[in-house]
């Protein structure tokens, strides 16, 4: 039920992963005026093919999910051999995301260079392919790792900073905040495209996750008392959803 799917991201992964190349490239550009066109081009041209992946990813999640046993076992064996040099889709996508941000943020270090400098120093470049960054001392905020006691502290100190920045869109907003985070709170946004409509997705869910005092007593004897539960569930199940998750949220918010 699948062929389809997987035969347009047997071309597509590896196109990713070439982009992640090359946007390992342009980030040794110097922060240049004269970069800004070319990391511009490279930064769009991955979001394209980052969200491409992951509208396949998510139908492909929906026949994973068929309530006939023997279509759901055959694809889960399909989706667990499915690599690109070694890696799975959600890895590869993970990477992508990395990089993305990495340009988007070089793209504002530029900016702010160009921003800065005397007016009689300055050539102005051609206008870039993708929206503008303004200058804002958000490189300066602290990093969340996923430690639930660090999340107060983190939340006020962005919130302040850029969340409550009306000249900010939700797109650029979203950059910031996804540059800020490492680990589990990574992770648990790994797939989201940076865009308008994914920033209110991508709060709410950390501050569902790291946020909510109630969620978190909730939690608190899960962590006392292990119950042993088992569920039978195949590693590359898990694994897909734990890096496609994201995008499923997206869909479900936006009532598709």
């Amino acid at each position: 039920m699948s062929a389809i799917i997987r035969q347009q991201l047997k071309s597509l992964m590896p196109a990713i992963s070439a982009d992640i190349v090359q946007g390992g490239n342009l980030e040794a550009l110097p922060n240049e005026p004269s970069s800004l066109d070319s990391i511009s081009v490279g930064a769009e041209n991955l979001s394209r093919k980052i969200a491409r992946a992951q509208s396949l990813l998510e139908k492909w999640t929906s026949i994973l999910s068929s309530p006939d046993k023997e279509i759901r076992d055959e694809e889960n064996d399909l989706f667990a051999g499915f690599l690109t040099g070694g890696k799975s889709p959600g890895d590869i996508l993970s990477a992508g995301c990395d990089t993305q941000t990495k340009l988007e943020l070089k793209i504002d270090r530029i900016r702010n260079l160009v921003a800065q400098a005397p007016p009689n120093l300055v050539q102005p470049p051609q206008a870039p392919a993708i929206r503008p960054m303004i200058n804002l001392p958000a490189l300066q905020l602290p990093d969340f790792d996923g430690f639930e006691g660090n999340w107060p502290s983190f939340w006020a100190a962005f919130g302040h900073t850029i969340h409550d920045n009306s000249s900010l869109t939700g797109a650029q907003k979203l950059t910031y905040l996804v540059g800020r985070l490492r680990g589990s709170a990574r992770t648990l946004v790994d797939g989201f495209s940076l865009t308008d409509h994914n920033y209110p997705i991508v709060v709410d869910l950390l501050k569902g996750r790291y946020g909510d005092d109630d969620k978190r007593a909730d939690r608190a004897p899960e962590r006392i008392v292990p119950f042993g539960k088992t569920h039978r569930a195949l590693p590359p199940i898990k694994g897909f959803f734990r890096k496609c998750g994201p995008g499923l949220q997206t869909v479900g918010k936006s009532g598709k």
